[in-house]
């Protein structure tokens, strides 16, 4: 019997085996061809584009916790790989979603209007945030967002760079 992908978001395995040293290297691999997709992705999106990149691809994917890609709704196109262990959400469930589900009952909604604000008037934001990971944890999310424009400078795309601020170190 299939199982739509939809019911694998709440899957848990019943148990666990035990850890053994070809885990760790498989794990290691893993989130090393995670980092290289995420990289690769991002050198074919910016091909054409031009967009005021802090940093060239690689840094960035290595820098940042969490790249998210909204179209002009800000609506979620793509998430990286690092997206599901800072939010505990996966890229399935956070597709064509606006990036504000993340956001709960202590979030700052000046913090989020002046965002909004800066987003309409095409200039680059920068915030931290108060966010909420899937399991309803709270975290800080140092968040950078850039508009991104095609050859004819005509916007196109948002492209949010976050890394999550451990608790103490809020500016």
């Amino acid at each position: 019997m299939d199982i739509p992908l939809k019911h694998l978001e709440n899957f848990t395995p019943r148990f666990s085996p035990p850890m053994m040293a070809w885990d760790l290297i498989n794990n290691e691999l893993q989130n090393k061809y995670c980092e290289l997709d995420d990289q690769n992705f991002l050198r074919s999106f910016f091909l054409n584009k031009t967009c005021l990149f802090p940093e060239d691809v690689t840094n960035a994917v290595k820098n940042y916790d969490a790249i998210i890609i909204t179209d002009l709704k800000q609506v979620i196109q793509w998430v990286s790989s690092g997206f599901l262990s800072m939010t505990g959400y996966t890229r399935f469930f956070a597709l064509n979603k606006k990036p504000n589900f993340l956001q709960g009952p202590e979030s700052n909604e000046e913090i989020n209007r002046k965002i909004r604000t800066d987003l309409e008037n095409l200039k680059p934001t920068h915030a931290q945030v108060l966010n909420y990971r899937r399991s309803g944890e709270e975290y800080i999310c140092d968040i950078h967002i850039e508009p991104v424009f095609n050859r004819k400078r005509e916007l196109i795309n948002f492209i949010a760079f976050e890394k999550e601020i451990p608790p103490g170190d809020m500016a």
